[in-house]
């Protein structure tokens, strides 16, 4: 599921989140749930056009959540840019879960 909040919605970053959103079962097989909430935030809480994307992951037993703002006053990365740095983290974070989460083998 995508939203986008005080953004309008582009058919070219849901598509990028569905690519993207598509490799991660790659990375861990068990995903049940991927949403996607893209957002700028409100003017008197950042100063510039800054971009927030938070991606919220269910698997069993767990749930990870990723946050990625971009301040455009820190440069100028596009919103696509921040959505492939998101999801790089949330790749890296299901990595992670995964390693700490595996059944030890029993040596005979």
């Amino acid at each position: 599921m995508i939203t986008f909040h005080q953004l309008t919605p582009r058919p070219d970053l849901a598509a990028e989140v569905h690519r993207l959103a598509t490799k991660l079962d790659q990375v861990h097989e068990g995903i049940t749930h991927c949403h996607v909430v893209m957002e700028v935030p409100d003017r008197h809480q950042a100063q510039g056009r800054a971009f927030d994307v938070r991606i919220e992951l269910g698997i069993p037993g767990d749930r990870i959540v990723v946050s990625h703002l971009h301040d455009a006053a820190g440069g100028d990365e596009n919103p696509a840019a921040v959505i492939r740095a998101a999801f790089r983290a949330a790749s890296e974070r299901l990595r992670t879960h995964k390693r700490g989460h595996r059944q030890p083998v029993a040596v005979h």
